[in-house]
């Protein structure tokens, strides 16, 4: 079999047809509303449609009508799954007008003078809906920062660029310009879109197993009760720091009489707040981790003593005030325990190597001075190059 056009768009068909059957096959379990559902049912639908386009025995008209119904169709719901991955509903207006634009298909005039205005209407239509997609996943890729979705909403992006040049090279020639391009039946034309549509195929799939990845990882690292880093997560920082950082220890007061009195739930609420309280202070750049029940440190990569210090300040306050702005919306109900407050340990030092553990020894020996006291106030260790 010679390698032609019809050739190159026959075996583009079967690729697409594979892969939408493999995409829904991964996903029965998920049900007929996941995302894999539309995404396979659209791409199976739309290597149909690319079949259709090159059997020669069916009728022509038959051929243009059915094919780019089906392979617009197939399109609509494969943006659909692209929307479902991205963790949206779908766009039922934007989808009603679709599939009206759709429908129009058949109305058109299958006389061969009429060709380009069909291509033109047809491709016009596909790079509208590839565009669609393509805003949706690179909207995923940039809120999650998920490098396959880049590339998912690249090929869309790709497959736009051909549909718009086709649809307007199709439009520019049918009002009389001449070329001796023959861009409808080029087999560069059938190549580009055999290494977009295949490729394509498998993306989503992968978008989900680099965002199953991120969430193992999240488990793995972070504390699921605060967002805080843990025990793993901090060292797993340790291993890459280098240089200078200023270490903020901070354990809470009174905790363990608010757990005792008022509850676990009471505790966990409490263990939010001053979490959330902490990473506000610490702003762009620092890393926040919880070392174990009410222990929890901010590193401040790259930070002096003297700044060190000021932050520390600023957390201390900032604890206070939201235990007491919690306390103050349930006016009565902790009674005469008193409010839950920070005792803090500064130390700024070289990180690099065992330079971590024994700053961060040096900013617990502070803390316990913080203890010692009075509580609710910083102590500061030194400033080590």
């Amino acid at each position: 079999m010679p390698l032609d056009q019809m050739t190159i768009y026959a075996l583009t068909a079967l690729f697409t047809i594979v892969a939408g059957l493999v995409t829904l096959a991964s996903g029965t379990r998920e049900g007929a509303a996941g995302w894999r559902s539309f995404w396979g049912g659209g791409y199976v639908m739309l290597g149909i449609g690319m079949a259709i386009f090159t059997l020669p025995a069916l009728d022509r008209a038959f051929r243009v009508s059915a094919g780019a119904i089906l392979s617009l169709c197939g399109a609509v719901l494969v943006t659909q799954g692209v929307r479902l991955l991205a963790g949206r509903t779908p766009h039922w207006p934007r989808l009603v007008a679709a599939l009206l634009a759709v429908s129009l298909v058949p109305l058109l005039s299958h006389d061969p003078a009429h060709r380009l205005q069909r291509i033109a209407y047809i491709d016009y239509t596909m790079m509208i809906v590839d565009i669609w997609a393509a805003v949706t996943a690179l909207h995923l890729a940039r809120h999650e920062r998920l490098r396959t979705a880049w590339m998912l909403g690249g090929t869309f992006v790709l497959t736009a660029v051909i549909g718009f040049g086709r649809g307007s090279l199709s439009a520019a020639f049918a009002l009389g310009m001449n070329s001796h391009f023959d861009f409808i039946n080029n087999i560069w034309m059938a190549m580009a879109l055999a290494a977009c549509w295949p490729m394509r195929g498998n993306l989503p799939t992968l978008v989900a197993a680099e965002r199953a990845e991120r969430a193992l990882l999240r488990l793995a690292t972070e504390d699921a009760l605060t967002g805080a880093l843990n025990r793993t997560g901090l060292d797993r920082l340790r291993a890459r720091m280098t240089g200078r950082a200023g270490l903020i220890l901070i354990d809470l007061d009174h905790f363990k009489a608010l757990n005792d009195r008022m509850g676990h739930a009471e505790g966990d609420r409490t263990l939010q707040l001053v979490a959330a309280a902490v990473r506000e202070v610490g702003g762009p750049g620092s890393r926040f981790a919880r070392l174990g029940g009410d222990e929890f440190l901010l590193v401040l990569p790259g930070r002096s003593l003297a700044v060190a210090a000021q932050t520390a300040d600023r957390v201390c306050a900032a604890v206070e005030e939201a235990v007491l702005a919690h306390r103050r919306s349930e006016w009565g109900r902790f009674g005469d325990l008193p409010p839950v407050t920070a005792s803090i340990g500064v130390a700024s030092g070289n990180v690099a190597g065992e330079g971590f553990a024994a700053l961060l020894a040096e900013a617990d020996e502070a803390l316990y001075r913080s203890k010692r006291a009075g509580r609710n106030q910083v102590s500061l260790v030194r400033d080590a190059a």
